[in-house]
């Protein structure tokens, strides 16, 4: 008779579960507590079942919704049930039945439902279900609940393939859950190049493996080269554009011997070149001048030309002109040929005329760790320091190169640095550098010693590490110096006694006049003695005999 009345019970319960929820508010509601929101593929998933009621009822069934494909069904458990009362409780299929002996507001936890997470899931999932209640032979109002359940994936990926122009994926072999990242752009290698007025084209590959995206971006335009306002021609290599340009006339007449014109200020162009005009003829108060420019033809008879230091030139010569302004001369004195430097250099080294001049590049690369460049063949100039393209990344035995001058941008990952004895230095500190590379070591400040005194008041400090010196205060300054007196030493070693200097007392002269004097006092004591003795013998002082 009691397993009769429980198959009734249970057939009634299974009529109430095709019975929708309804949305208004519930006479008995359940809810479902997962024992953890993530679960991995392998793992069990408890679910609690726990009921609460505003009416009486007599029995209650809950019909469980989760996905075959992704749980499978392990056991239905009342140990930790906390409605009382309960004259059955079971499963059947996917159904939870309770029946009470007597009608209350049942509330507490029914049971609990295991599920077990199959092998290959999605990553999401909602168990749920509905839920119906009786009260003897009255339907009561229940409701849908659910709860969602997070499956975790120990992820194995496939290989990176472009999703977009800005993004790469990979999906899970397990989930097919994708993983998006940004495209890595390597540093692009140049495949047009820039001219004056056109961009040029860098392509950029990503970095990422089996990636495969490319893009192309383009790079500025290098812009003319002009040497001045009035240069017609670009001077880049390989550039044949010319533009309009407006000299700069000025006003005042620029004029020689034979004609005059006005010159551009800038470039030195010539217009309105002519022949002087002459004026009346020289007179002795006013010169012959050309009625156009008023260049003086010829000077007044007692004009003396006073040339001035300001220079004048044109493009292949300079010279002074006569600077008295009553009357304005404007005589060119003698006309020498501009002084440059080398092919090259633009400004004359005795007047500053501006000349037009292109360097004439090498066509051999030198290099260094900022860049490339060419080298002038006439003066030495750089022309413009270009970056360097990186080739293959440095390996063990290998270097990275430049792949437009081989300059070694990173030596071979197994180099070893050897450090010379020398010291290099600078104004604020010291290194040795790698004898086969650009590597330094031992950067550091200088370290001054205390320093020395000179004789001319300043110090002279020494660094203790790598004897670089320095100079520290202000030399004194010149004194003008004496003249040496007699006896005082010369630079040669010498005595000045017998070099008396200039404006001192001739001893010389003195010397010779002393000499002079004392040969003619002898030859006169030599005549007075030979003519005494002529007296002698025939005169009055002769002896008698």
């Amino acid at each position: 008779m009691k397993k009769f009345l429980l198959t009734i019970c249970l057939l009634m319960a299974l009529v109430l579960l095709t019975v929708p929820a309804m949305a208004a508010d519930e006479d008995v509601a359940i809810t479902l507590t997962p024992s953890s929101s993530t679960v991995y593929p392998g793992e069990e998933l408890v679910l609690t079942v726990s009921v609460s009621a505003t009416e009486e009822y007599t029995s209650i069934g809950y019909k469980l919704d989760f996905d075959s494909n992704v749980f499978e069904f392990v056991k239905y458990t009342t140990e930790d049930a906390t409605v009382t009362g309960a004259s059955s409780n079971g499963i059947l299929g996917k159904s939870i039945l309770v029946n009470f002996n007597n009608a209350g507001k049942h509330s507490g936890v029914l049971g609990k439902v295991t599920l077990k997470v199959k092998e290959v899931s999605p990553s999401s999932q909602t168990v749920g279900g509905t839920v119906s209640c009786k009260n003897v032979n009255a339907a009561l109002t229940g409701a849908s609940v659910s709860a969602e359940i997070s499956i975790g994936c120990d992820h194995s990926y496939g290989a990176w393939a472009k999703l977009d122009d800005e993004s790469h994926q990979r999906v899970c072999t397990k989930c097919n859950a994708p993983e998006v990242k940004k495209h890595s752009w390597n540093k692009g290698v140049e495949i047009d190049d820039a001219t004056c007025t056109a961009p040029g084209k860098i392509k950029y590959t990503c970095t990422v493996d089996e990636c495969g995206a490319e893009k192309i971006e383009d790079t500025e335009p290098l812009k003319h080269i002009w040497v001045n306002a009035c240069d017609t021609d670009c001077n880049r290599p390989g550039c044949t554009e010319t533009r309009e340009i407006s000299h700069d006339y000025g006003a005042d007449w620029s004029a020689d011997k034979i004609e005059h014109w006005h010159e551009c200020s800038v470039c030195h162009d010539r217009t309105d070149v002519g022949v002087h005009i002459p004026g009346p003829e020289a007179t002795e108060d006013a010169p012959q001048t050309c009625t156009e420019c008023g260049f003086v033809l010829a000077q007044a008879e007692m004009h003396i030309h006073q040339m001035g230091t300001e220079w004048f030139n044109d493009g292949e010569y300079h010279w002074h002109r006569c600077e008295k302004k009553n009357p304005s001369c404007y005589y060119a004195g003698e006309k020498l040929p501009h002084d440059y430097d080398n092919d090259c250099d633009v400004s004359c080294n005795t007047c500053g005329y501006i000349r037009v001049a292109v360097h004439s590049y090498n066509l051999e690369w030198r290099a260094g760790s900022e860049g490339h460049w060419h080298i002038c063949g006439s003066c030495g100039a750089k022309s413009e320091v270009y970056p360097h393209t990186p080739g293959e990344p440095a390996t063990e035995d290998a270097p990275q190169i430049c792949l437009d001058c081989e300059y070694w941008i990173k030596w071979p990952l197994n180099h070893i640095h050897t450090f010379g004895e020398n010291w290099f230095s600078n104004e604020e500190s010291h290194w040795k550098n790698c004898t086969d590379c650009d590597e330094k070591d031992a950067l550091a400040p200088h370290s001054w010693d205390e320093g020395v005194t000179t004789e001319q008041g300043t110090v002279k400090k020494t660094c203790t590490v790598c004897g670089k010196e320095k100079v520290e205060g202000e030399l004194p300054p010149a004194t003008t110096p004496t003249t040496p007196t007699q006896g005082s030493s010369t630079p040669g070693g010498q005595s000045n006694s017998a070099h008396p200097q200039s404006g001192g007392f001739p001893w010389e002269i003195a010397g010779i006049a002393a000499v002079v004097l004392l040969i003619v006092g002898i030859m006169l004591l030599v005549i007075e003695f030979i003519r005494s003795r002529k007296t002698n013998s025939k005169g009055k002082y002769s002896k008698k005999k």
